[in-house]
């Protein structure tokens, strides 16, 4: 039987990889909006580096995505054995 504090001790335990994801989704999300201009482009006058935020962006999201998907996995993991016991 599952109570409250085992609840909460896996999910503290998974805690870093949701805040880290999330926290990755919001920053890649403003690195993409403060690049909007130049979604899709890549060297030009303007900007000569071949480096722009909305990769930057898009990397954060796809990370952030995967790596809060992993620790709710591993909650999911983790209560499923809790409850077996």
């Amino acid at each position: 039987m599952l109570d409250n504090r085992k609840i909460s001790e896996v999910v503290l335990s998974e805690l870093p990889s949701l805040v880290g994801g999330v926290s990755s989704v919001v920053l890649g999300s403003w690195a993409l909006a403060d690049d909007m201009s130049d979604i899709g482009r890549f060297s030009d006058e303007e900007h000569p580096s071949p480096i722009h935020h909305w990769w930057v962006g898009i990397l954060g999201i796809l990370g952030g995505i995967i790596t809060a998907g992993i620790g709710l996995v591993r909650i999911g993991i983790k209560l499923s054995e809790l409850e077996k016991e």
